[in-house]
């Protein structure tokens, strides 16, 4: 369940509705952008106990602030006593960064290879399995935004959660057999190295210094994302409000 996108920017509102939402339901995970702001309200919720599924990222610098975060607010939580499971998802959207990133080349009139683009999401959502494993972070990569079914092929072996579209669970579903685990598998280098060179935004959303916190509500996928989760939002309530 999402807080309103529209306050994005607050985090003691994004607080305060996570809580109230949360006491709907015992199963819940409160979905909170990962902006500055986004950051400090899920290290609150998390030692508020507070499962949080940290959205609207498509970044190496966002999901390692999240579990860094994630894990500050489980040290809170148990110096306060907290007894109650709590969980931080950490969300690549890994298609919505190809199509950034697809955008950005078409717009400047740079040759970059579909393969490439299309590799973007899949080598940031490697590099990051690898650094959560290597560093035992407490938070789960939860992978999103597929674009074809190489963003499950992929991914396998790793421990993550995916976000599969009906298309893609039917996909798979009618092939049958086993699948090889290819998540420690890199994206070539000279593809990173094309991406690099000609894509800056690219370097941003792969290296993790590449942005600070105060750069991820700026970032391209960042600011188009929450836009259209703002309309989406105010079309919704208008359109139930309409029923009433």
């Amino acid at each position: 369940v999402q807080v309103d996108p529209r306050r994005h920017a607050d985090p003691d509102f994004m607080v305060n509705q996570a809580v109230e939402i949360n006491r709907l339901a015992p199963n819940l995970s409160i979905k909170i952008p990962v902006t500055q702001a986004g950051l400090t309200a899920i290290e609150e919720l998390t030692a508020r106990g507070v499962t949080t599924t940290a959205t609207v990222s498509f970044t190496l610098p966002q999901v390692v602030r999240v579990a860094e975060t994630f894990r500050r607010g489980l040290v809170r939580a148990r110096a306060g006593h907290a007894n109650r499971p709590v969980q931080c998802f950490a969300v690549l959207m890994a298609g919505r960064l190809d199509d950034h990133l697809r955008d950005v080349a078409k717009e400047k009139g740079l040759d970059v290879g579909e393969k490439a683009l299309t590799s973007a999401g899949v080598a940031v959502v490697k590099k990051a399995s690898r650094l959560f494993r290597d560093r035992g972070y407490e938070s789960r990569l939860l992978v999103g935004a597929m674009r074809g079914p190489y963003h499950i092929t992929e991914f396998m072996g790793a421990d993550i959660v995916l976000t599969t579209p009906l298309n893609l669970h039917e996909v798979f579903a009618g092939a049958g057999g086993r699948f090889p685990a290819r998540i420690d598998e890199p994206v070539s280098s000279d593809i990173v190295q094309e991406l690099s060179d000609k894509l800056p935004d690219f370097v941003r959303a792969y290296e993790e210094d590449g942005m600070a916190p105060d750069e991820f509500a700026g970032f391209g996928s960042t600011a188009k994302t929450l836009s259209q989760f703002v309309r989406a939002f105010e079309d919704t309530t208008a359109f139930a409000g309409s029923l009433i």
